[in-house]
């Protein structure tokens, strides 16, 4: 009897536990995350030759982080409505988050795939942010608890939004160019028109951060206009990188091709 109570106890304090960044199973998820990623990365660049192959496993993945994101709103509301129905309506399932907006955007783009869609400019270069971010440091999970649908669920649309933009980036499915920097400012100020609009029109407690930083714990830095000029120059630091590793591979696809003949 001693050791079933402690046991219970101990199950019951590591769950208690869990709702904090690092916790045990915050640690153990993103081992699971980065072995997934790693040896799903290798697995499709060894064994997928066929373009259509390489565009099923996006199509899918899009279906199933649009599937997460989704029900993850749809159930954050509803239990936002029991909770405080005043202040709460069915509408508040719209996304008023950026990753939840350039997840579902990215989850769109990814199940009607075209490859090097102009969509894809911003949605990968954001949700990858967002992704990595919010899979290190899930500051959410002080109100979502880690084994709850919402937290699990958010948890997910963040790692298989990785998943994707990883898919993409090292297939090569997206030109990195200079001037579609132009994608990533356009889809950042949508983003913030649907905030001002879910803030004054619909009455959101919040939205799209224009009322708060990102980050309560770090304040003022993570501010809207902030992450948008940090945005945009990272992005562009990104697309430099990219051009430059594109490149040497397809000099090296090419002196491969030379030798062989």
């Amino acid at each position: 009897m001693y050791n079933r109570k402690w046991f219970g106890g101990f199950i019951v304090g590591l769950i208690a536990l869990a709702d904090e960044p690092f916790s045990i199973a915050h640690i153990i998820y993103l081992i699971i995350n980065i072995i997934w990623f790693t040896v799903g990365i290798i697995l499709i660049k060894k064994k997928v030759k066929n373009e259509k192959t390489l565009e099923l496993i996006v199509r899918i993945s899009g279906a199933v982080l649009l599937f997460c994101v989704i029900s993850m709103r749809i159930a954050d509301v509803i239990l936002n409505i029991k909770a405080d129905p005043e202040t709460y309506k069915w509408y508040h399932v719209f996304p008023y988050s950026y990753c939840a907006f350039s997840n579902i955007t990215l989850g769109f783009a990814a199940l009607f795939y075209k490859k090097d869609n102009i969509v894809f400019h911003f949605a990968v270069y954001m949700s990858l942010y967002g992704g990595v971010l919010s899979t290190i440091y899930p500051e959410y999970l002080s109100h979502d608890h880690f084994f709850s649908y919402v937290g699990m669920t958010s948890l997910l649309h963040h790692s298989i939004s990785i998943w994707i933009c990883l898919i993409i980036l090292t297939n090569k499915l997206i030109t990195p160019e200079y001037k579609k920097i132009l994608a990533f400012i356009i889809g950042f100020g949508i983003m913030l028109l649907i905030g001002v609009f879910e803030l004054f029109v619909l009455k959101y407690p919040s939205a799209m951060n224009l009322d708060k930083p990102l980050s309560a714990d770090i304040g003022p830095i993570t501010s809207w206009y902030v992450l948008f000029i940090a945005g945009t120059l990272v992005t562009l630091l990104f697309i430099f990188i990219l051009k430059k590793i594109y490149n040497r591979n397809t000099n090296k696809e090419n002196k491969l091709k030379i030798e062989a003949e």
